[in-house]
């Protein structure tokens, strides 16, 4: 049995009581940093379908803050919370696993990703995300 003597045991425990304030500092920081946010979720169709499968890229020059989240049947969330602001929308394919060795690589096909929404500079999808839970977006990419 391990016995540790009184010292021993005020040092561990200031060094978890220190983790825990540095763990709550973050939190603070994050929100002296990104002021108020909001979460989002909502839809990604494709002339009215809904996309499979894809990542929404929300990105903003005002807020200098970029957020991606996965989208599955048609539907996403972002799991982070978002900086109120203003945002372009890029939709790009879900990633990839790493090709085998010794295997050629065939890239799947989007087709319900036009190459026009590929990045943030050419898509015409926006986003504008208010503070608070009850951010909706609905995203309808045209060919």
């Amino acid at each position: 049995m391990l016995r540790l003597e009184r010292g021993s045991w005020i040092c561990i425990a200031v060094m978890a009581l220190s983790i825990s304030v540095a763990g709550c500092a973050k939190q603070v920081d994050d929100a002296k940093r990104f002021g108020p946010t909001g979460k989002v979720k909502g839809t990604l169709t494709f002339n009215g379908k809904p996309v499979e499968d894809a990542r929404v890229q929300f990105s903003s020059k005002e807020t200098a803050a970029a957020v991606i989240g996965d989208v599955s049947n048609g539907e996403f969330e972002l799991t982070d919370p978002v900086p109120v602001g203003k945002y372009k929308v890029a939709v790009l394919p879900p990633e990839e696993p790493a090709p085998e060795s010794g295997v050629k690589y065939q890239p799947k096909q989007y087709p319900d990703i036009p190459l026009k929404y590929r990045d943030e500079f050419n898509s015409d999808l926006t986003a504008e995300v208010h503070e608070g839970d009850d951010n909706e977006v609905k995203l309808d990419m045209k060919p």
